[in-house]
């Protein structure tokens, strides 16, 4: 795994539901930690070290009737490294699946489109395009890709709470492995409020919208940006909320200075670090969302968002509108559905899509996922 801000959280699940029964392995510097803590059962090395790390897992496992070995955000080191440990240990393998770690993958191949490009650019050009992209790919990393194709190839267990990217993930690569339905972490009845019946602007108009969740390269924020910038539609916005603290700098430069220049009043960028706490307290001022992915992405942000009350635009390429929608959760589709209409959700729905949500993410379904997760294997 990674040093990120979600493991943290998992870690003490796993520690509580599996007591003494754990290893976790992260690949990084010890001292170089953002938001892991100081444990004894948490290890810190590089994943091209494969004589240590096996030796090590060979060592603890020497007790263990069933070797589990988890692998969070697949990529070539980690991929590598457990296809070794295969040829001298017997395990079951699961990918606990984080989205990039194939999105990213299958557009270098050219099998996925993730970003929007300007109409006036030729199809010819851009299949041209794609072509050298996956010619440059196969050439450069061949290897990589082969490591990862046996990964998968050989993998027990896809564990994600979407299984909409595990039917992508069959389509492109072999597999034999079973879904397991799993989430990181979820939301407490305190985190959330019970949604709004109006606005929140009380006796106005106008409404607060949101761009996005950060300056995330995959993004495609002027796509969204362009549409609202029609006068008829901008009229309507009191404040257009952007996060631009964290993500690809050029594409946060490029956001903010679009923004800057048409929406001068409206234009509310985040910037800075927000607290989890400051973060939710903005989100609960949202009464329109706009999110401009063609993959699965920010799926915390939409989880709290649809318990809020919010009102979400999607695109059509984002598998998470169907996966919504199937759940009987009212999400809109940015391409289909936005004509411009900023009316926010009506109580109705708001109150349905936070019954539908919460029975899904609350606490006691998601430390079920976990349960389920070894008992079933």
């Amino acid at each position: 795994m990674d040093d990120e801000k979600f493991i943290a959280h998992s870690i003490k699940i796993f520690e509580q539901k599996f007591p003494k029964k754990n290893l976790f392995l992260v690949d990084g510097d010890e001292k170089s930690l953002k938001h892991l803590g100081q444990s004894d059962k948490i290890r810190f090395f590089k994943f091209n070290n494969h004589e240590i790390i096996l030796d090590l897992i060979i060592k603890s496992s020497n007790d263990k009737k069933v070797v589990n070995i988890f692998t969070h955000f697949l990529n070539y080191r980690k991929a590598s490294l457990v296809n070794q440990i295969k040829n001298t240990l017997t395990f079951n393998s699961y990918w606990i699946f984080y989205g990039a770690d194939i999105y990213n993958r299958l557009y270098l191949k050219g099998r996925y489109e993730l970003y929007d490009y300007n109409k006036n650019i030729s199809p010819f050009y851009l299949k041209l395009k794609r072509k050298l992209r996956k010619s440059y790919y196969y050439f450069n990393y061949w290897k990589e890709e082969l490591a990862i194709k046996i990964f998968i190839n050989d993998l027990d267990f896809f564990c994600f709470w979407n299984i909409y990217d595990f039917e992508i993930v069959k389509e492109h690569y072999e597999t034999n492995a079973e879904f397991k339905e799993f989430i990181y972490d979820s939301f407490s009845i305190d985190e959330l409020e019970y949604p709004r019946g109006i606005s929140s602007l009380k006796g106005s108009k106008k409404v607060n919208c949101l761009v996005n969740h950060s300056g995330s390269l995959s993004g495609n924020h002027l796509t969204l940006l362009k549409k609202l910038n029609e006068d008829q539609i901008k009229n309507l916005i009191n404040r257009l909320i952007v996060p631009l603290n964290y993500g690809n700098d050029k594409i946060i430069k490029m956001t903010d200075e679009f923004c800057r220049m048409n929406f001068k009043k409206e234009y509310s960028p985040i910037l800075n670090f927000l607290t989890k706490e400051q973060y939710f307290t903005m989100l609960r001022e949202i009464d329109i969302a706009f999110f401009g992915h063609r993959r699965q992405e920010a799926g915390g942000n939409l989880t709290f968002l649809i318990a809020a009350g919010t009102k979400i635009y999607l695109r059509n390429d984002n598998n998470l509108l169907a996966y919504y929608n199937n759940l009987g959760i009212k999400i809109f589709s940015f391409e289909d559905d936005f004509n411009g209409d900023l009316s926010p959700l009506s109580l109705e729905f708001k109150q349905r899509n936070y019954a539908l949500i919460m029975s899904k993410f609350n606490e006691d379904s998601v430390l079920n996922m976990y349960e389920k997760l070894i008992i079933n294997s």
